[in-house]
């Protein structure tokens, strides 16, 4: 899995179901559908970013700024979207919520397969 194109398709999504939900005229129980589309999309943004993160450790000069900058730049996004996103509806903000646990829940399970594929090869 590349997971830099996972990352920039989920970031444009984001953008694109938030945009859609704040600015679109759609009816609640759409627009809440499109936040869930959105929360996994964020989530898989916040979680690709993570595990990017994790393993570009053993070739960082500076480890400490890598996680700090990580960690804001991922966050900020995540909660920039779904403010723009749940535009005050806690309804809203429940299904972007959900999505993001989705895709917490994917990643990990798909990430777990590399590993474990990696660890067969020898390359682990």
């Amino acid at each position: 899995m590349n997971v830099g194109r996972v990352m920039i398709s989920c970031f444009i999504l984001s953008l694109a179901c938030a945009a859609a939900v704040r600015f679109a005229p759609l009816n609640e129980s759409v627009a809440v559908a499109v936040c869930f589309a959105c929360g996994a999309a964020l989530g898989a943004f916040h979680f690709c970013g993570l595990w990017r993160t994790v393993d570009s450790f053993k070739n960082a000069a500076h480890p400490q700024v890598l996680l700090f900058t990580s960690v804001f730049v991922r966050l900020a996004f995540l909660l920039g979207v779904m403010y723009v996103a749940g535009d005050g509806k806690w309804q809203r903000f429940v299904a972007a919520a959900a999505g993001i646990l989705l895709s917490r829940v994917c990643v990990v399970s798909r990430m777990k397969k590399q590993i474990n594929n990696q660890i067969l090869e020898g390359n682990g």
